[in-house]
């Protein structure tokens, strides 16, 4: 009976912790895909000395989201942009497609931005203090990660409070 007195007890301190373990390793997770993504696309620009772009991906199908209202959150595309139009055309090599986040995870945008693009010196042609924000739904008010790009195309991670 002691036993499963002093079990409970340390369950009731252990089990908070783990969960906010297996929250946090969620935004990591999903931050390190975005991230991926990005140096994909850097490399292959500076590597190929062509244009690479990344755009927001519609639901289910592999073409750009090119609406006013622009979610990252359904995955995205990035291609060599052989025509630097900052459009995925069929004709177009696909480097890579990511799918949907996890469940509960939101990335957004510091501003309306339906694709970026890599240059083929790696510089992007993102307009300054561009960043990615990843969020989890579930803990609003809580720590997430921003992905900010410099003009430069480095990208630079840093802690986010999310908007509650």
């Amino acid at each position: 009976m002691i036993v499963l007195a002093i079990l409970a007890i340390v369950g009731s301190f252990a089990m908070p912790a783990f969960r906010d373990t297996v929250l946090n390793m969620r935004i990591r997770t999903n931050t390190s895909e975005v991230i991926s993504a990005l140096q994909i696309a850097r490399s292959e620009s500076i590597k190929r000395k062509v244009p690479v772009a990344i755009c927001a991906k519609n639901a289910g199908a592999s073409t750009c989201n090119t609406g006013a209202t622009t979610s990252w959150n359904d995955g995205w595309l990035v291609w060599i942009d052989s025509d630097a139009d900052d459009v995925f055309d069929a004709a177009e090599e696909l480097i890579r497609q990511t799918d949907r986040l996890e469940s509960g995870i939101t990335l957004s945008t510091s501003a309306a931005m339906p694709n970026l693009a890599y240059r083929p010196d790696g510089s992007s042609n993102t307009p300054i203090n561009t960043e990615f924000r990843i969020c989890d739904n579930n803990r609003t008010g809580e720590r997430g990660r921003r992905i900010q790009i410099a003009m430069t195309g480095r990208a630079k991670i840093s802690n986010y409070t999310c908007a509650p």
